[in-house]
């Protein structure tokens, strides 16, 4: 199977093949594919982070033309909670040509500074990293948590598993 993947990210790229490699046996090979979104730069809502997701398998899909192939994407935005806090959440989607299926990580609460300077028009990839440098050692986040809100490594990769799940039933 042919895999092509709507990311130009090297890490991203290395989550995807390090969890396809465990599963798919055929040797798959792997296309990364600069493609758009389709959406803002920023998506504050799950619904438009699952078009994104949803946009970019399918243009890596209608990047190739093999018979066996399989489009990849990944988006991760922001959505709001009923108490006005904003939590990150990584949406996967595999496109075979015909049908679409998305999955979603467990959503991380953001700290209310990040989300106050969101909400207020600042950029969040630069805000949480400007936080962590300054708060690394907080109380409320660990470095850990707050490495997985600028790197989404787990969040990504969590989606990607419940997605694949679905396509190797036998996990």
């Amino acid at each position: 199977m042919k895999y092509y993947i709507g990311t130009t990210s090297n890490q991203k790229m290395s989550y995807i093949k390090s969890e396809i490699d465990r599963l798919d046996n055929g040797n798959p090979e792997f296309v990364s594919v600069n493609v758009s979104s389709g959406i803002v730069e920023q998506p504050l809502s799950l619904i438009e982070t699952k078009k994104g997701a949803i946009n970019r398998a399918k243009a890596a899909y209608n990047s190739g033309n093999e018979q066996q192939r399989l489009g990849i994407g990944l988006e991760a935005g922001l959505m709001k909670t009923k108490q006005a806090d904003l939590k990150l959440v990584c949406v996967v989607c595999l496109f075979d040509g015909h049908s679409a299926v998305t999955t979603t990580s467990e959503p991380l609460l953001i700290p209310s500074e990040v989300t106050s300077k969101v909400q207020h028009g600042h950029e969040f990839g630069k805000v949480i990293r400007e936080y962590a440098k300054d708060n690394h050692h907080s109380a409320s986040y660990s470095d850990e948590a707050l490495t997985e809100l600028i790197n989404r490594e787990k969040s990504f990769r969590s989606a990607l598993q419940k997605c694949l799940k679905q396509l190797f039933p036998v996990m």
